[in-house]
């Protein structure tokens, strides 16, 4: 058996001259085809900022609709956090076996305290400010 193939054509490249009016139209070699006013591309060109915000991805609605009374949603989280949630969800389904994991995570979200949320939070910024001032040796007056 031969290993030998049929060579392929050669590229078409008819209609490719740069001097064309055609092309010439289209291409500016050694510049910028949308500076100048003479380019009727230029004022048809969006702005950069335009260009950047039309290559930014368009939010999509999923592949299917939310149930009525549901909504997905996603947190950015610290990871100990997230552990956590895992954690008290997959407890909740080992007490009660056959509960969805949607209803485990509706409980625990209901269930939270936001007067007790806040205070954790305040106090770890406290302390985070506190560890701050004795870095910088400045005490209290």
């Amino acid at each position: 058996m031969s290993s030998a193939r049929n060579p392929l054509p050669p590229p078409d490249i008819s209609d490719t001259d740069p001097t064309k009016a055609k092309m010439a139209q289209r291409f500016s070699l050694g510049g910028n085809p949308l500076a100048g006013a003479t380019n009727p591309l230029a004022a048809a060109a969006p702005a950069p900022a335009e260009r950047a915000l039309a290559m930014v991805p368009k939010p999509s609605k999923g592949t299917r609709p939310d149930p009525e009374g549901m909504k997905r949603a996603s947190y950015y989280v610290a990871k100990e956090a997230a552990e956590a949630l895992d954690e008290a969800a997959d407890w909740i389904q080992q007490q009660i076996p056959g509960l969805p994991r949607h209803a485990a995570l509706t409980a625990l979200f209901a269930t939270m305290d936001p007067s007790k949320a806040v205070e954790s939070v305040a106090q770890a910024r406290a302390d985070q400010l506190r560890n701050q001032l004795a870095a910088l040796n400045i005490t209290d007056s």
